[in-house]
């Protein structure tokens, strides 16, 4: 996404013979310039990181500022983010399609308005020794997971249940996030985690490692910006530049994914220049995941994936009773879809 729009040159302007009203480009421009900045609160549902890339990227790159957003950031865990969100406390939160319908199910007025993640990013991994080379290799296996909540345990259940399994043919572990560890030392056979984090460090440790996608099997939703419908109602204008904006640091990002961790740096814990190739691949898995596939456009979202994701939680007891679709999301501040 490294498409710099060069400025333009002085010179040229005053050589031109024919004075030519100002585009779109340039009413664009004085409108910003007119704009009063307004300050927006995102939450970001995990610790400062280079999966934020596409976020910092169009701040580095002046995309908020020239939208007249000035962008703070918040870091919290995921069920804060929709609570947050959907009390009107902060303006937008990066939470996950599965907290989306539980906090919508539960009366909090949120609303995806722009889908980051194309594909569910938790996977299910393993050293590529252990023997597991599919799901159902799992059956009498152990299991790591953070914890019996949120988007990895709704995604290890529903990936069991499509390969046929139940959560009795393996014993699932509530590790905490030290997956790598257990998977290190192997104190479980296999583990749950994001494509882009655990996986990628093991392989960093000159591991081997077997992934196994879940939505190679169930294709739930994956995470993206949530508003509230009061924002949405109040501040129409204020969301859509604030998602064309983030869109523009997406389509960089996923474009020259090195320009953009070179941007998110300031952003991020300092870490020495021998972690840049870590950091880099990290950046590069997730860039797959944010890549639409075949039919699909950047950003947008669509109703089947919402379907299959609340018919998972329905499954799993979830949630009471079906939410309308409809009600959980929205494109329309999103261009392309």
């Amino acid at each position: 996404m490294a498409r710099l729009i060069a400025p333009r040159v002085l010179a040229l302007a005053l050589a031109a013979a024919v004075i030519v009203p100002p585009g779109p480009a340039a009413a664009t421009h004085a409108n910003a310039a007119q704009r009063q900045t307004e300050t927006v609160t995102i939450s970001m549902g995990y610790t400062p990181n280079v999966q934020f890339a596409p976020f910092y990227l169009a701040v580095k790159r002046g995309y908020y500022a020239a939208a007249g957003v000035n962008v703070k950031f918040d870091y919290a865990t995921s069920t804060d983010v929709i609570r947050l969100v959907g009390a009107g406390n902060i303006a937008f939160g990066n939470a996950e399609a599965d907290q989306v319908i539980v906090g919508k199910s539960r009366g909090l007025p949120v609303v995806s308005v722009f889908t980051q993640y194309q594909r569910f990013p938790v996977v299910i991994f393993a050293l590529a020794g252990s023997g597991i080379h599919s799901f159902r290799d799992l059956k009498g296996k152990t299991i790591g997971i953070p914890g019996l909540y949120g988007a990895s345990f709704t995604g290890l259940l529903a990936a069991l249940k499509a390969a046929h399994l139940t959560s009795k043919d393996v014993k699932i572990s509530s590790i905490g996030y030290a997956q790598v560890a257990a998977i290190a030392q192997h104190r479980v056979d296999a583990a749950v985690g994001f494509a882009m984090n655990e996986p990628v460090q093991l392989r960093q440790l000159g591991m081997k490692v077997t992934v196994l996608p879940i939505d190679s099997l169930v294709a739930l939703g994956g995470p993206g910006v949530v508003t509230s419908e009061a924002e949405i109602a109040q501040h129409a204008d204020l969301v859509s530049r604030f998602i064309a904006a983030t869109l523009r640091g997406q389509r960089d990002t996923n474009a020259d994914p090195q320009a953009a961790l070179t941007a998110s740096r300031s952003f991020m814990p300092a870490f020495p220049s021998s972690q840049l190739p870590y950091q880099l691949a990290v950046l590069k898995e997730a860039v797959k995941y944010w890549t639409p596939s075949a039919g699909h456009a950047l950003g947008c979202a669509y109703a089947p994936t919402w379907n299959a994701t609340e018919a998972v939680l329905l499954q799993q007891h979830q949630i009471p009773s079906p939410v309308n679709a409809s009600v959980l999301f929205t494109n329309r501040f999103v261009s392309g879809c």
